[in-house]
């Protein structure tokens, strides 16, 4: 293949306390397109990307370099043209998507060396931790792990009554800085606490029983520690599920809020979490279905531009707003 296009879906890891194993993809697209040509290009489209390098830093082309190392092949020259709705380091899994699609473009324009699950362990590799990056590949809610023989993943089929509500903070946060307050050593108590919680949650959503999600969606390795990270992340997780959702969580490292729910009608959940996180600034609450498929190879016979287009049409949709 000359020419080819990606689409990957954000996540949102850990669901509470699946902490680096759990991730669920969300229909908020990055999409990719790579092109050979005689000269190198980087284009870059929407607001989550303003102010990401277009040279030899990019992270789509750092990544697309080193597939082709792997299997011992020089990368030509590529026309990149890059669209994301997912915004930077919010805890969405922005990085994820960027490396993910281009592990996904790499391979197609190699002839398809690699296997899913090659991909996937490069993509853990990249990245550092398994669980965005399984979900952005593969859709749906993942358990990823990280084992001797490589990382290896499942999907759970996610029930179509669910969707997600995420609140987006106008302010970014590191996942280095997020990872920097965690403890070395947690209580027994907390770790067998996360245990079962985990387990309860791939019980709920591999049997189609969301009413456990209530119950299962609260975690003691991660969150109690990086709450002072978020303002209101403390109050707005203790009181969403009285409008109406399933479970509230930090969404990854964060500083994103993302509520479970089993309706559409989340109007009211969505000023609650609106007014609970306003301070220092009013964020961003989109409505978004779970992505029931992960990174795809799509046409790329339409103009990039057209897609862009769509692609904020879609997001802007997605936005919630009320009276």
């Amino acid at each position: 293949m000359r020419s080819v296009r990606v689409c990957v879906p954000a996540s949102s890891a850990n669901v509470g306390p699946g902490f680096d194993a759990l991730a669920v993809a969300l229909e908020l697209p990055l999409w990719l397109d790579v092109r050979m040509e005689e000269q190198a290009r980087i284009d870059v489209y929407g607001d989550a990307l303003r102010g990401v390098p277009v040279n030899e830093h990019n992270l789509v082309l750092r990544t697309m370099r080193g597939v082709f190392a792997h299997v011992g092949c020089v990368m030509p020259p590529v026309r990149v043209q890059m669209y994301s709705a997912i915004p930077l380091a919010r805890g969405l899994g922005s990085s994820a998507a960027a490396i993910v699609a281009a592990i996904v473009a790499a391979n197609a324009l190699m002839g398809d060396r690699l296997t899913r699950a090659d991909m996937l362990t490069l993509a853990a590799r990249m990245e550092g931790h398994p669980d965005n990056v399984a979900a952005a590949l593969y859709g749906q809610c993942t358990v990823a792990s990280q084992t001797d023989a490589g990382v290896v993943a499942a999907v759970l089929p996610v029930p179509e009554l669910l969707s997600a509500v995420v609140a987006i903070p106008h302010y970014a946060l590191s996942t280095h800085a997020s990872r920097a307050v965690l403890p070395t050593t947690v209580p027994f108590a907390d770790a067998v606490h996360n245990v079962s919680h985990v387990a309860l949650l791939v019980a709920a959503l591999a049997t189609g029983n969301v009413a456990l999600l209530t119950h299962a969606m609260r975690d003691r390795l991660h969150e109690p520690y990086r709450m002072g990270l978020v303002s209101g992340l403390a109050d707005v997780c203790a009181g969403a599920r009285d409008y109406g959702a399933l479970g509230c969580v930090l969404s990854g490292a964060g500083p994103t809020v993302m509520a479970l729910v089993s309706s559409e009608h989340n109007e009211a959940l969505a000023r609650y979490m609106t007014d609970t996180l306003a301070r220092p600034h009013r964020p961003t609450v989109l409505g978004l279905r779970i992505a029931r498929v992960g990174a795809r190879i799509t046409d790329c016979t339409v103009p990039f531009e057209d897609v862009v287009a769509q692609a904020e049409q879609a997001r802007g949709s997605a936005v919630i707003r009320w009276p």
